[in-house]
């Protein structure tokens, strides 16, 4: 949307020109009816070859307003309209110096002559530019239409495939064990650990379904941001990592508190990472380092680990969605990325091989709330 008021200024301008040429047109026409026309047929040839042009100024101004035209534009147009006035003046000013027009009648005329063609053509020119502009720009937004009309298009299937074969297979897991408990249930051993399965079954199931939830709240843009200490987070993860998996050595290098613009769906970027990090290392003593560093504008967080590192084949393709049948679903680490990109973030890989890979996530840094409740930024 145009915000400079001066822009709605230019129509009235370029009307206000076209009908001074029309008023010194019917001047002329006065003069050289009721006094006499030393010109002859030559001022009705410039009269008949000037005045589409005036006709043409007049109605350029009201037509502006209602075209194709945005007001952004309308300064460009006017640039167009005065550049060729002035072009074709000066023009016709050096040859009226040589050839020193022998009344005043034709000199008027000459000069209304040359600004009436001059202003025209360059009005023209400039409804044509803006035109192909305006084509230009609208061709871009149907090709990003299009492209997220694809993109989203593509994601729909690819959570209709993940949720058919996820939800699907772990339903028929749960229907066939709480089959197995009912025929069963006179034998108590039988009867627990169908219960057990189901439940952790079902749980997964709620893991699958919140995943795509939040994969599809980040992907439509909707993230509700506001300042998160990523330690907490980091910290609430480390431990349920370790209470699971008591094999794994976490080192980490966390700030008391690092604040960032986020919300609390940040915690799953980060157990996608974690667990992705344990579950792809066959080694006999898995380790992970943490740290955060803050920035002026901005706060990193790192995670790297000692495993096999990410195949060059793979690497290119880490975080596109595909349908996998491992603990993440083929959601984790493009859910990762999503989640990102929503908080106006980033995820890559900056380093990968035999000793292991390191993540390194960036976000923008928020404000911290002291104490006191004062609001401290990261300047202070």
């Amino acid at each position: 949307m145009d915000i400079n008021p001066d822009n709605n200024l230019i129509p009235r301008v370029i009307s206000g020109l076209g009908l001074c040429l029309a008023f010194v047109i019917l001047t002329e026409a006065v003069y050289v009816s009721v006094i006499s026309n030393p010109l002859g047929t030559v001022w009705v040839a410039g009269l008949v070859t000037s005045l589409p042009f005036t006709v043409a100024i007049i109605y350029a101004g009201r037509w502006l307003k209602d075209s194709f035209v945005p007001a952004s534009r309308y300064r460009r147009v006017g640039q167009w309209c005065l550049g060729g006035l002035a072009t074709f003046v000066l023009m016709n000013i050096s040859i009226m110096i040589t050839m020193q027009p022998e009344s005043f009648l034709r000199l008027v005329s000459w000069g209304r002559w040359a600004t009436t063609l001059g202003a025209g053509v360059g009005l023209l020119v400039g409804v044509f530019e803006a035109r192909s502009i305006e084509q230009a720009v609208q061709a871009e937004r149907e090709r990003v239409r299009a492209k997220e009309a694809e993109a989203k298009e593509d994601l729909l299937s690819y959570l209709n495939a993940t949720l058919r074969h996820e939800v699907l297979n772990t339903a028929s897991i749960i229907v066939g064990h709480a089959n197995l408990a009912l025929s069963d249930y006179d034998d108590k051993e039988t009867v627990t650990d169908s219960v057990e399965t189901i439940k952790s079954h079902t749980q997964e199931m709620e893991a699958v379904i919140e995943d795509v939830r939040l994969l599809l709240q980040a992907t439509s843009n909707e993230a509700d941001t506001q300042a998160i200490d990523v330690t907490d987070l980091l910290v609430e993860e480390i431990d349920t990592l370790r209470a699971t998996h008591e094999e794994v050595t976490i080192e980490t290098s966390l700030p008391e508190h690092a604040f960032a613009q986020a919300n609390k769906p940040l915690r799953r970027a980060f157990a996608n990472i974690l667990w992705n990090a344990v579950e792809h290392n066959d080694g006999e003593s898995p380790l992970i380092e943490v740290a955060i560093n803050q920035e002026t504008e901005a706060t990193i967080i790192r995670i790297a680990d000692n495993g096999p590192g990410i195949p060059d084949s793979e690497l290119d393709t880490i975080f596109e969605q595909e349908i996998r049948h491992d603990a993440n679903h083929g959601l984790g680490l493009s859910l990762t990325q999503t989640l990102m990109n929503s908080y106006g973030g980033t995820l890559e890989v900056t380093e990968t091989g035999p000793d292991g890979t390191e993540f390194k996530l960036t976000l923008p840094r928020a404000t911290e709330m002291t104490t006191d409740n004062r609001v401290q930024t990261p300047a202070d």
